[in-house]
């Protein structure tokens, strides 16, 4: 089942972004312990950083909902891109691009928050020392270190 998130681009002083913003949270949070945490996906936290209920609440009020977070796999639904293909003959082949596509995001929405705490790394910064002749010698930037980390363990 798709569930409505028109609400998610009116204002944030509207009765429907309210009311959608009530309806998400009491979807990521059903059945849950009254001290557990979920991934935030507020503009700020991009559901890296793990919080409370109210603290959630709170986040999505000041600084509203990721836009780009429209399928809210980390808070419980289902992706329909993960299913599987009709014409497999293969009954356990499963499309995986979803997951890898959820990957990539989660890597960039790290490395953005990352760059913003450290003011002067941004993520678009190319660190390269020009007295080296070899490029092929040239240590990768922090961002790339973490790609291929995140690509090393994904082959396992």
């Amino acid at each position: 089942m798709t569930r409505d998130k028109s609400w998610m681009d009116k204002e944030r002083d509207s009765v429907e972004w309210q009311t959608g913003m009530n309806d998400f949270l009491n979807f990521a949070f059903d059945g849950a312990h009254p001290d557990s945490t979920v991934p935030c996906p507020c503009r700020r936290c991009l559901n890296i950083v793990q919080k409370k209920k109210r603290d959630v609440h709170s986040d999505l009020l000041f600084n509203g909902m990721d836009p780009t977070y429209t399928h809210w796999i980390y808070h419980g639904e289902q992706s329909d891109e993960g299913s599987m293909s009709e014409d497999s003959d293969n009954e356990d082949a499963v499309d995986d691009g979803a997951g890898v596509c959820d990957m990539l995001n989660t890597l960039i929405r790290g490395t953005n928050m990352q760059s913003n705490a450290n003011i002067g790394e941004g993520v678009g910064d190319i660190h390269v020392d020009d007295s080296s002749g070899d490029e092929r010698n040239q240590e990768p930037n922090a961002t790339a270190k973490v790609f291929f980390e995140l690509l090393k363990e994904a082959k396992k």
